[in-house]
């Protein structure tokens, strides 16, 4: 059949009939499938953790794919590598996640005065109690002694928030194609340390 153009527009329609066209099904599409080496890592802060993307093509399936990673642990990055095609049509992506020590996250302390304080306030106590009467003296070292008690328990309790000694993130990677086309896949990545 000839192509049908309309005059005086720039819309032009064409118009093939095959009675023996069958549409595909979604089944039958090009598409790809995406999955990770292992279900699960764990790697100390600090270290790096290696892991391979799996793209499986399927019906003729061939177009590029873009990759991003998100779900990521505070101060951890996502490189991928370039894919290595298989013997069995299917493509391996190598994936390095880079991770930050957790301790960096951790403030050092909390406590409000510093060492030098510490000695200072009950030694000054002392000498002011030297110009008083005897009675006035014990009071003043007294004070002075329970003050530094006081004082000592924060300097040694309050040092600080406690360390985190692990975190667990979702990691997700999703392949897309230019026309939208995207998959995804997602593991628990453990940072301890």
């Amino acid at each position: 059949m000839t192509p049908l153009s309309i005059k005086n527009s720039t819309t032009v329609l064409a118009l093939v009939i095959n009675p023996t066209y069958s549409p595909l099904t979604g089944s039958q599409l090009p598409d790809f499938g995406i999955s990770v080496s292992a279900s699960n890592f764990t790697v100390q802060g600090g270290q790096n953790v290696g892991a391979s993307i799996l793209i499986t093509p399927k019906n003729g399936f061939n177009e590029n794919l873009s990759l991003t990673c998100s779900g990521l642990p505070s101060g951890a990055a996502c490189i991928f590598g370039s894919p290595l095609a298989q013997a069995g049509g299917y493509f391996i992506i190598p994936m390095t996640i880079s991770t930050r020590p957790l301790s960096s996250a951790v403030a050092s302390s909390t406590t409000p005065f510093s060492f030098p304080v510490y000695i200072a306030f009950p030694l000054v106590v002392f000498l002011l109690s030297k110009r008083r009467n005897a009675n006035a003296k014990y009071l003043f070292q007294g004070l002075g002694l329970a003050i530094l008690a006081v004082a000592s328990l924060g300097w040694v309790g309050c040092g600080g928030a406690s360390p985190v000694t692990s975190v667990t993130s979702t990691i997700i990677i999703t392949a897309q194609t230019q026309s939208g086309l995207s998959h995804s896949t997602e593991f628990p990545l453990t940072v301890f340390g």
